[in-house]
């Protein structure tokens, strides 16, 4: 299956927003096994040799004295720059950061104002609350898609929808 540069760049940002605190000389635990096996898996998805490498180097690392937590995230951060290069210039700022709830809000209206036909949005903590406020800015016609995690924020989300042409899946 071929995804698209936006679509790596979104997963990108959540293994990256994700990234557990490694202890120094601590066992592994398994959400910490299985984060850096999709981190992995993610470099070589994306097809960045380079990237995948400095990653495993920084891995290898974890247990010793000299790991540094900057080293794994760095090749994360790279090959991020690398598929935003390779992205439409129409999605580039599309994506933000956690900490920029205000900016994003601002940056979601913006992008669902201009939609035409379709708009998907990527948050994993969109739910019942945000959706009321931006409904009413999306052109008449247009589907709204999100893609979000967990069960309660899904069901708010249909709960809310079903009331507008907009469907969320």
């Amino acid at each position: 299956m071929t995804r698209s540069p936006e679509e790596f760049i979104a997963f990108l940002a959540d293994i990256i927003r994700t990234a557990p605190l490694f202890r120094d000389g601590a066992s592994l635990t398994t959400d910490e096994q299985r984060w850096l096996g999709k981190a992995f898996a993610l470099f070589h998805a994306v097809g960045n040799t380079h990237a995948a490498g400095a990653f495993t180097n920084a891995r290898h690392c974890i247990a010793s004295p000299i790991f540094d937590q900057s080293k794994l995230l760095i090749p994360l951060h790279d090959a991020n720059a690398m598929l935003e290069l390779e992205a439409p210039t129409s999605s580039h700022g599309a994506f933000i950061p956690p900490s920029e709830a205000f900016n994003g809000y601002a940056a979601i209206v913006s992008i669902l104002k201009s939609a035409e036909k379709e708009a998907l949005l990527i948050d994993p903590y969109v739910d019942a609350v945000l959706l009321p406020e931006i409904v009413p800015v999306i052109p008449e016609g247009v589907m709204l898609r999100c893609l979000t995690s967990g069960q309660h924020s899904a069901r708010s989300l249909l709960s809310t929808a079903s009331g507008s042409t907009q469907k969320c899946t």
